[in-house]
């Protein structure tokens, strides 16, 4: 994805989902590459979106019909759907954790920038610091829940 190969990353989500089919990490990977593609496509993904107070204050052009995300939606309850199964039977479960703190935190980003609903992103943004930090206290090492937390790694 870093390459802007959304499509190509698919395939390896893809892959990855069909070799690991309990490991909700591959389908909130496959729901990244919806969102980011999109985010990519409404010019999100450039500093002028955030240097622009209307664009970052009232999300990307269009309605929100207009930009709903099927896909990104699909699978990301997919995504929250197999780490809830997860946490129920081990509600320390450090890879369910993490794929539903992903997802939660995306779809805040979704609800926020694309279809304009920036108190519904705001309360999923607190659902996903509260996991971040759950998972925090389940690993220490899951640096990558700092990105949730947006504050440094300590």
């Amino acid at each position: 994805m870093y390459v802007l190969d959304f499509q190509g990353a698919r395939v390896q989500f893809v892959d990855y989902q069909k070799a690991h089919p309990d490991d909700p990490l591959g389908t909130v990977s496959e729901a990244a590459s919806y969102l980011y593609e999109q985010f990519n496509v409404k010019g999100v993904l450039s500093s002028a979106f955030f240097l622009d107070n209307d664009k970052f204050l009232g999300g990307v052009d269009g309605t929100p019909a207009e930009n709903k995300n099927e896909q990104f939606l699909d699978a990301n309850h997919r995504a929250r759907d197999m780490s809830n199964k997860r946490l129920k039977s081990n509600p320390q479960d450090a890879e369910g954790l993490l794929a539903l703190t992903l997802a939660d935190g995306m779809e805040s980003d979704y609800d926020a920038l694309i279809v304009k609903k920036p108190m519904a992103g705001l309360s999923l943004m607190k659902q996903a610091n509260a996991e971040a930090a759950k998972l925090l206290e389940v690993d220490p090492t899951a640096q990558d829940a700092y990105v949730a937390l947006a504050r440094p790694i300590t």
